[in-house]
């Protein structure tokens, strides 16, 4: 039961710290939004690994991955997939994660840089986000294999 009440209040607490740093970190796009070659704009999800970082002792190394919203409206939440590579760019771990903020997460043209995961294994080099589904503020997804 102790450990029960310690996971909780862990997770309470990893959620108020991402909240305060996606807010200190969320910036609009500079320019016009990416385009399709026909000239449509594009929907989609951006993740971009950045750096590996260290989020405390006890939760050693998480990955810095920017996110980037060009869908025309606020995400809500996402659900991904994040794959722990090697050097020779061999899986050495992985972890399902998410995010998610209310009201919003990520408005239109808007990126953020978020610390994902803990305990990255030390032989990891880099991180492989696989984007599995993105739910907006107004109740629809769009989920992606």
């Amino acid at each position: 039961m102790k450990s029960l009440i310690v996971t909780c209040l862990m997770l309470v607490l990893l959620g108020c710290a991402r909240t305060r740093d996606t807010e200190q970190t969320k910036r609009s796009f500079d320019g016009e939004p990416i385009q399709k070659a026909d000239g449509g704009k594009t929907d989609v999800v951006d993740l971009q690994f950045r750096r590996m970082v260290t989020k405390s002792a006890d939760q050693g190394r998480a990955a810095e991955i920017l996110v980037s919203n060009y869908f025309s409206k606020p995400i809500r939440d996402l659900k991904l997939q994040l794959d722990y590579l090697d050097k020779d760019n061999r899986k050495v771990g992985g972890f399902p994660w998410g995010v998610s903020a209310v009201p919003s997460f990520l408005g239109p043209g808007e990126a953020v840089n978020q610390v994902m995961g803990f305990r990255i294994p030390p032989e990891a080099v880099t991180v492989h986000v696989k984007l599995e589904r993105v739910r907006f503020t107004d109740g629809t997804e769009v989920e992606y294999e």
